[in-house]
């Protein structure tokens, strides 16, 4: 008797030590079904829905392929607009978790991707290679991780390479502990040097690294980690002290920090970018503080607002603004879906001739990041006949 209770520890104690001990007892497999049943039953409560949300898509992903995990996402967010708002925050944390897959495969061909990667504003890969760059410390790995997403998703999903190297700027930004984010040079200076070591002469990659650095600083002022203030007599010293090449991603990722200055209200917001930022930088930034005013947004059926406070905006201003709101739209549309509010509110009747334009220049020309060639065909094919124009050029 007492042989076979130490054969039997002996064995558990094995099998525990190999992780399949956990996956017997625990890890059995999870459909999607399953998973959307477990998002609706999270509580009615806000606060508390949206962590059981997140608790429940982390939790399942090792059960769950990372295609079904996206299936589960669609589901949710045409179900219900609170998901769809916060369903960027849910993807990054995906990407969390996925990461942790990720490392445990001998070679990245053993690792699944996913075209529905880019769902939610690829926040996806925002969240994915903050983890493999914090961890392994080392931007080749990195650099090879985007060059095989560019590989094997650049025809169904141009962007996606642009989104892995920004997410490579968040995970540099992030890399350096909390100790060093009480004094930002400690953080800027080293990340941006990093990310041109990654890019090598690519001057997009570069651009789009530091975008990924700034966006970390900006999520940090607007959460007052790290213990930084930002201050409204000056508020975007940190791009105005860098140097030339790096000012434009600066301001435009700043626009963040912006909106929450604004208390989410564009109109509040877009004084800050009016006053501090300079004129060669304003235009694009205000495509991207417009951009942001779409996320907090209850209603975006709604424009009439917005589209007043973009035409209250001095020029060159003004169709930049209206620009961000298509932009946003499609950021923040349903997954597979992302391109329909972005049509309607282009093709409303409420913009003149000249933001209808701008409107539908801008939603088509981001509708190319996410889908193929072939889908943004299929989709101007779709149009009213009236707004068939917009593609011709695209």
């Amino acid at each position: 008797m007492k042989l076979s209770v130490i054969i039997i520890a002996v064995v558990v104690l094995i099998v525990a030590a190999t992780g399949i001990f956990f996956f017997i007892s625990r890890d059995k497999p999870v459909s999607t079904q399953q998973l959307v049943a477990s998002l609706r039953q999270c509580s009615d409560d806000q606060a508390q829905r949206v962590h059981c949300w997140q608790k429940a898509i982390s939790d399942t992903l090792p059960r769950i392929s990372l295609a079904a995990s996206f299936d589960a996402i669609i589901t949710m967010s045409n179900e219900d607009p609170t998901f769809s708002r916060y369903c960027h925050d849910f993807v990054h944390k995906l990407g969390y978790e996925a990461y942790r897959i990720f490392k445990s495969r001998e070679s990245m061909s053993n690792f699944e991707l996913s075209r529905k990667a880019h769902y939610c504003s690829f926040g996806f890969y925002h969240g994915f290679m903050e983890m493999l760059t914090k961890e392994s410390g080392d931007f080749t790995r990195s650099r090879e991780f985007c060059d095989y997403v560019d590989q094997q998703l650049f025809v169904q999903t141009p962007g996606a390479v642009h989104a892995c190297y920004h997410g490579i700027g968040h995970g540099f930004a992030e890399s350096y502990g909390e100790h060093a984010w009480r004094d930002l040079d400690n953080i800027v200076g080293p990340s941006l040097k990093t990310c041109e070591a990654v890019a090598g002469h690519n001057k997009h990659f570069l651009d789009v690294c530091a975008t990924g650095v700034f966006d970390s600083v900006a999520i940090a002022y607007y959460n007052k980690w790290y213990g930084l203030e930002v201050d409204r007599n000056d508020p975007y010293k940190i791009c105005r002290i860098q140097p030339e090449k790096y000012k434009e991603p600066c301001y435009m990722e700043m626009m963040t920090m912006t909106i929450w200055l604004g208390e989410y209200d564009l109109a509040r917001a877009v004084p800050f970018l009016e006053k501090f930022v300079p004129a060669e930088y304003a235009e694009k930034s205000m495509i991207t503080l417009a951009d942001t005013s779409v996320r907090p947004l209850k209603d975006r059926v709604n424009m009439d607002k917005s589209v007043s406070i973009c035409r209250a905006r001095p020029e060159p201003l003004r169709l930049p603004c209206i620009q961000g709101l298509a932009q946003g739209l499609m950021q923040y549309g349903p997954p597979e879906k992302e391109y329909a509010e972005a049509e309607r509110f282009c093709g409303s009747g409420m913009l003149t001739d000249e933001e209808e334009k701008a409107c539908f220049s801008r939603a088509l020309a981001y509708a190319g990041s996410l889908y193929s060639a072939e889908r943004v065909t299929q989709i101007c094919t779709s149009m009213k006949e009236e707004f068939e124009k917009y593609c011709e050029n695209r």
